[in-house]
C-alpha cells in the first residue's frame, strides 16, 4: 500500500493541491483589509490552505505571519507578544498593537501585516470560559479597524469559530467574511 501523499499529519504534505478558486478570493479580501474566518472539520485543509496563503501573500511590503496556536502565555499580553516574536520585532517595553504595527514599520520596513490564525477553537478551550479567545480576537479586530489597509487576519477552525462568533460575541469573527 502507498502512502497518502496528501496527508500531512501536523508536518506539511509532500503534495499540495493547487485551489486558486479558493485562494485568490481570500487573497483579495486580506489586501483590502477584510478579515476571513475558515470553517472546517478536522484533517479537511484548513492549516494547507493557510501556508498557501501565505506563499502567495509574502512580499517586500507585507510581512504574514501564521499562528498555528495559542501562546504558551494565555493573556492578551501574551498575545501579543506571541505575534510581535513571530514577527521578529524588537518589542517596546509595553506592547500593544499600536506598538506593534510601529515597529514593524520601523524595524522590518513592513508597511502591511497579515496574521493567519489557526486552531481558533483551541483558544476556547484554554480558560474553559473563552474569555482569551472573546478578548484577542476582539482586539485584533479593533486593529484592524484602525490600521485600515494594513492589517488583516485570516481566523481557521472548526466548529468552535462558530461558539466564538456568535455565543462568545467575538466582532472579528462575527463580522468576518466566510470562506468554508
Amino acid at each position: 500500500m502507498t502512502e497518502n501523499q496528501y496527508r500531512w499529519q501536523h508536518d506539511r504534505p509532500t503534495h499540495v493541491v493547487s485551489r486558486p478558486r479558493l485562494i485568490d478570493p481570500i487573497v483579495a479580501a486580506l489586501r483590502r483589509g477584510i478579515a476571513v474566518k475558515l470553517i472546517g472539520g478536522r484533517g479537511m485543509g484548513k492549516s494547507v490552505l493557510l501556508w498557501q496563503i501565505e506563499a502567495q501573500l509574502a512580499d517586500a511590503d507585507t510581512r504574514v505571519v501564521l499562528i498555528p496556536e495559542p501562546p504558551v502565555d494565555t493573556t492578551v499580553a501574551g498575545c501579543l507578544r506571541d505575534l510581535a516574536d513571530r514577527l521578529g520585532l524588537d518589542p517596546p517595553m509595553r506592547i500593544t498593537p499600536d506598538a506593534i504595527m510601529t515597529a514593524a514599520e520601523q524595524q522590518l520596513g513592513v508597511r502591511r501585516i497579515i496574521v493567519l490564525i489557526d486552531e481558533v477553537d483551541q483558544y476556547v478551550l484554554v480558560d474553559g470560559t473563552g474569555a482569551l479567545a472573546r478578548s484577542w480576537f476582539n482586539r485584533l479586530e479593533s486593529l484592524r479597524k484602525s490600521w485600515i489597509d494594513r492589517f488583516s487576519v485570516v481566523i481557521a477552525g472548526g466548529l468552535g469559530v462558530l461558539h466564538v462568533a456568535h455565543v462568545l460575541g467575538s466582532g472579528l469573527l462575527s463580522r468576518a467574511e466566510s470562506d468554508s
